[in-house]
């Protein structure tokens, strides 16, 4: 690899605005997830490279040129190539840049959002050029001959973990605990941060009819009179762009609106950190895929064990149960309270106190049934997997605050 601190503009440049990009999708079924990622795995091309060898163009905009040298060894002796290769940069490459050079993010927006993209390539440029002996990561998507999508700009020490590996990999660690995946409900979500799966076995259930109290679906209206099971369940995540480590949670479902909750203190998490790599073409052994593959699926299979189990719901049940009883007198005057405490936007907030009046159960358990509801209505995956996280802070905070009203 070369240097070139300033590039001209190249005759090549892509179109932004026509290339391919990763495909994204929501609540979707197994298949559909499958099919995505099976696309999605085909294409990643990831190397590892100098930081001084990458340029953003000054011409054109989300552009970044990588210049790779190549020695061919032939009759006439050793014939120098210099090739340059173009990405278009996500927004996701775009942060990464910014962590890496240092460069506060609040600044580099600006730069993206003048009318030519050259302050931001002179910023970005000097810097790459100030460190001679850094290398990066690259994660990209070959689209098509000279074109490429650079989705993340990671350490060389990043160690990967694909989704779709990832996906086959917690299916068979699901049969190897003995149970069927077609007996268990799958859909997840696709990001370019993350996967998010979930899994939901409704043949693991307990009775929490007298959790439950009054509350009906927000969504059909049914009664938890009617539908009063909580079923055993899973999130699998996983960032394939840096953005979280591979985990595994538990997650309960409540029959009568097939709201969820995790609980990221049984959380058990891989990160993407391995051995420094070389420069050039990353390929990943077999070995080393098997590895990580073997790990995923003995993680899956004791959370299978351990939480896909009646045994687990009745531990959640008690918790639940210590809550009852707590009744939200002035639901105007808490539920701002407690959606302040929990860090909800205004917007949610309203979405709340919403989903409480009509899920119609007034005690501090409904106000976590809303919040769930509410994580349902999110088009943002990270988003709703928080809010569903939250169901045990939004509780405790409604308790505290009905305890000082």
């Amino acid at each position: 690899m070369t240097t070139n601190p300033d590039p001209t503009p190249r005759s090549n440049a892509m179109p932004t605005d026509t290339l391919w990009t990763p495909a994204e999708a929501r609540r979707a079924d197994l298949g559909t997830l499958h099919s995505i990622l099976l696309d999605h795995k085909g294409r990643i091309e990831d190397f590892v490279i100098g930081a001084s060898s990458l340029t953003v163009d000054p011409t054109a905009k989300d552009t970044m040129w990588a210049e790779e040298v190549n020695v061919d060894l032939g009759a006439d002796g050793v014939t120098r190539n210099v090739e340059q290769r173009g990405f278009r940069m996500s927004d996701l490459a775009h942060v990464d840049l910014a962590s890496r050079l240092d460069v506060p993010m609040r600044y580099w927006r600006r730069m993206q959002n003048e009318e030519t993209p050259s302050l931001l390539a002179a910023n970005a440029n000097y810097w790459l050029q100030s460190e001679p002996n850094r290398k990066l990561m690259l994660r990209t998507y070959r689209v098509e001959e000279g074109q490429s999508y650079l989705r993340a700009i990671l350490s060389d020490r990043y160690a990967r973990m694909d989704d779709e590996d990832m996906l086959a990999a917690t299916l068979v660690g699901i049969r190897e605990a003995g149970l069927n995946p077609a007996d268990v409900q799958i859909d997840g979500d696709i990001t370019e941060k993350r996967l998010r799966v979930r899994i939901t076995a409704p043949s693991i259930g307990v009775n929490v009819g007298d959790l439950l109290g009054d509350y009906r679906s927000p969504f059909g209206g049914g009664s938890a009179r009617d539908l009063p099971m909580m079923w055993a369940g899973l999130e699998v995540a996983n960032s394939e762009t840096g953005r979280g480590a591979w985990s595994i949670t538990p997650r309960v479902v409540l029959q009568v609106c097939t709201n969820g909750m995790t609980r990221r203190m049984d959380v058990s998490r891989r990160t993407h950190l391995g051995e420094r790599l070389e420069e050039g073409v990353v390929e990943w052994s077999q070995e080393t895929q098997q590895r990580t593959l073997a790990l995923i699926q003995s993680k899956t299979r004791d959370a299978v064990h351990t939480f896909l189990s009646t045994d687990y719901l009745d531990r959640v049940a008690a918790e639940m149960r210590e809550k009852v009883g707590i009744v939200v007198s002035q639901p105007l005057e808490t539920l701002p309270l407690v959606a302040k405490a929990t860090g909800l936007t205004d917007g949610e907030t309203n979405d709340l106190i919403r989903m409480f009046m009509v899920g119609g159960e007034s005690t501090a358990l409904g106000v976590g049934h809303a919040i769930t509801a509410l994580a349902q209505n999110v088009e943002d995956s990270d988003r709703a997997s928080d809010l569903e996280a939250s169901f045990w802070s939004i509780v405790s905070e409604t308790a505290r605050v009905e305890a000082h009203a």
